[in-house]
C-alpha cells in the first residue's frame, strides 16, 4: 500500500495536504480508544477518484494514535466546486486498552483495525485551498465484526492543493 501511495505521489496532480480537528474512537469487545485531537493528511485526485492516508492523534482516557488509509468517489464532476465525496476507510489504532474478559482471556497484542464507511458531505474546492465541513466515518473493528464500533468525526478540515 505505501508503494501505491508513493506511486500516486509522483503522479499527475492534483495533491491535497489537509488539518483538521476531530473525534476518533474505536471500542470491541478486545479494544478501547479514543480521543479528541488533530489530523493531518494527504489525498491524491484523479478525475474522480481520491486515495490518501491520514495521521490522527487524540487524548482523551488514553493517549492514541490513528492510521488511515482511504479510498473513494468524488459525486460531481472536477470542475464544480461543491464536491460531496464517499469512500471506506482502513484505520489503525495505536494506544488502546486491552479488555480481558471470559471470552478474550488474553486480547491480541496487535494495533485494532477497523473497516469504516466515510462521508464528506460539505466538500468546498476553491482551487487552491479545500474546505471540509462534517466529514464522518463509522465502521466495525476487524477484531470483532459486528460486536463493536469505530468512529471518526472532524467537524472541519482546510486543505492546500497543488
Amino acid at each position: 500500500m505505501i508503494l501505491l501511495l508513493a506511486g500516486i505521489a509522483v503522479a499527475a496532480p492534483p495533491h491535497e495536504v489537509y488539518l483538521g480537528p476531530g473525534l476518533y474512537v474505536h471500542q470491541s469487545a478486545t479494544h478501547l480508544g479514543g480521543g479528541l485531537g488533530g489530523q493531518t493528511g494527504y489525498r491524491w485526485h484523479g478525475e474522480w477518484l481520491t486515495l490518501g492516508g491520514a495521521l490522527s492523534y487524540g487524548r482523551f482516557h488514553v493517549q492514541g494514535v490513528f492510521l488511515e488509509l482511504e479510498g473513494g468517489l468524488e459525486l460531481r464532476p472536477p470542475e464544480v466546486r461543491y464536491q460531496p465525496w464517499f469512500g471506506l476507510e482502513l484505520t489503525g489504532t495505536l494506544g488502546t486498552y486491552r479488555i480481558r474478559s471470559q471470552e478474550h482471556p488474553d486480547p491480541s497484542r496487535l494495533p485494532p483495525l477497523a473497516l469504516r464507511l466515510a462521508a464528506r458531505p460539505l466538500v468546498f474546492d476553491l482551487r487552491s485551498v479545500t474546505l471540509s465541513f462534517l466529514e464522518i466515518s463509522w465502521g466495525t473493528p476487524l477484531e470483532s465484526v459486528g460486536d463493536g464500533v469505530s468512529l471518526g468525526i472532524t467537524p472541519l478540515a482546510v486543505g492546500a492543493r497543488w
